[in-house]
């Protein structure tokens, strides 16, 4: 997958495209991303080739219509292109959300990116599409356009409810992981590195590796769960390994930090991870964070959810 960040054009003699913010790249997109490869496999059934590709953006849009309320993401942006990718697309046109572009009118957009910048045939899109200042373009517009054809994808529902960005976001802070997967399609994950912290776990006898996630990426509800930690060492060797997660603020050991930590125990490995990028999987939640009386009462919950995760 080609990814184009700046003003240069697609170079392709013609596409469909699918458009969205894909946060989380959830099964919902994945129902609009195979509708858009099947469209390009029929376009292509005339003998004249037809890429596919994506349009999305590089953050929320929220962050430039109105600073400050935009939800912490699912997928960062890399994270979302190396999801994305596993489709395989032709290639990604990101746009910035801070170059002014949300606010050209309908119009405006349909021209100079559906036009100009990727010579379109075809548009996917799901049903709740909106593009344009004050999103006044929609699957009416696009169709009156006449320039390309429109795939509208129906809303993809999981149990009589509509698979979301924002449904998958509070399944997490709710702890639900079961929900959240069946959602995403895959365990739900974050990456950041390692950094040193006051080495509580190590001396209880369960090291664990602190992350350092950003604020803008959503974390589960505070408490304990089963996860899969994997990462690559400085020779290139990726490492796989089961463990324990603690979201939280540590309340036995009095050391309430202003933002939940997340910290991993893995069984069996030894080694200094300092400043490696580990992702976290997150599997099953074992329990709520607690506060224990001592620290032996804390250490015997610890071997129990190990027992429990393994």
């Amino acid at each position: 997958m080609i990814v184009i960040r700046d003003d240069s054009k697609v170079d392709v003699s013609r596409a469909v495209v699918a458009i969205g913010k894909f946060d989380g790249v959830h099964y919902g997109h994945a129902c609009l991303l195979s509708a858009a490869r099947k469209q390009a496999a029929i376009l292509a059934e005339d003998g004249k080739e037809c890429a596919w590709g994506l349009v999305t953006f590089d953050a929320h849009p929220m962050e430039a219509v109105r600073p400050g309320s935009a939800p912490p993401l699912l997928t960062p942006l890399e994270r979302k292109l190396e999801l994305l990718s596993e489709f395989g697309p032709n290639f990604c046109l990101v746009l910035g959300v801070h170059s002014g572009i949300l606010q050209w009118p309908a119009e405006r957009f349909e021209h100079e990116i559906l036009v100009e910048r990727i010579p379109v045939a075809w548009i996917v899109a799901g049903e709740d599409f909106r593009y344009g200042k004050d999103r006044t373009g929609n699957l009416d517009t696009l169709r009156s356009n006449g320039s390309f054809g429109v795939t509208v994808v129906p809303t993809v529902l999981l149990e009589g409810h509509r698979i979301s960005s924002y449904d998958i976001r509070e399944a997490l802070y709710r702890g639900d992981i079961e929900r959240a997967t069946m959602m995403l399609q895959r365990p739900y994950d974050v990456t950041g590195p390692v950094v040193k912290g006051r080495q509580l776990g190590r001396t209880l006898g369960f090291p664990t590796a602190n992350l350092r996630v950003s604020d803008r990426t959503v974390l589960p509800g505070n408490g304990v769960y089963v996860v899969r930690s994997s990462w690559k060492d400085s020779n290139g060797d990726r490492h796989d390994y089961p463990g324990v997660a603690n979201i939280g603020l540590r309340p036995t050991m009095n050391s309430l930090a202003e933002q939940p930590v997340l910290e991993v125990h893995i069984p069996g490995w030894s080694g200094d991870l300092y400043g490696a990028d580990i992702k976290v999987a997150f599997i099953r939640r074992l329990r709520d964070e607690m506060k224990f009386d001592s620290l032996e009462e804390l250490k015997s919950q610890i071997r129990r959810d190990i027992d429990a995760a393994q």
